[in-house]
């Protein structure tokens, strides 16, 4: 998901008896629902009991809030972000080469694919899955994509060992990005 889709949430688009999140208004201007794994809705029943209580605007639709109630904006996650880099010991290699929130997502995605090949997956079959959870419009796109970003070079090499995959050659003969 990406944080601006995040930030959009409401309350209302949180089913956590289903365990479904209902993302609207995505970058592609399509809806999705995700399904969420156990221990995420448990986080976030959790997160919204303690919310509720110490909310100073109860009825704020927001599923996000700031703590002063009102829905979480990008510059407080970003500040969020960095402040818990530095508790962690994180810390950038230059200006141009720092640890991003979004950079979570490709980290998410190439991971998921290194270990659907590794399981032996069909990999081609649950792209659609992927695109999904991303938010991306074209399943076919996504590998190429993002395998091009310069950190995924463990990601690259592990392909070009155990090879594309069936179906991953109908990008147009593509070959894995240098």
């Amino acid at each position: 998901m990406r944080v601006g889709e995040a930030l959009r949430l409401d309350r209302s688009d949180l089913s956590l008896d289903e365990g479904l999140l209902t993302i609207s208004d995505s970058k592609s201007g399509a809806s999705r629902q995700l399904l969420l794994h156990p221990s995420t809705v448990s986080a976030l029943g959790c997160y919204l009991r303690r919310r509720g209580e110490l909310s100073p605007v109860p009825g704020e639709p927001a599923l996000f809030v700031h703590p002063a109630g009102n829905r979480l904006n990008y510059p407080a996650v970003q500040y969020t972000f960095r402040v818990l880099l530095g508790r962690a010991g994180i810390q950038p290699h230059s200006e141009l080469c720092r640890p991003t929130i979004h950079g979570l997502r490709h980290s998410f995605a190439v991971n998921t694919l290194i270990r659907w090949y590794r399981e032996g997956a069909d990999v081609q079959a649950r792209l659609p899955q992927l695109s999904t959870w991303l938010g991306h419009a074209d399943p076919e796109v996504d590998v190429l994509v993002l395998l091009r970003f310069p950190g995924y070079s463990d990601a690259r090499s592990f392909l070009r060992v155990r090879g594309p995959g069936p179906g991953l050659t109908r990008f147009g003969g593509s070959r894995l990005p240098e």
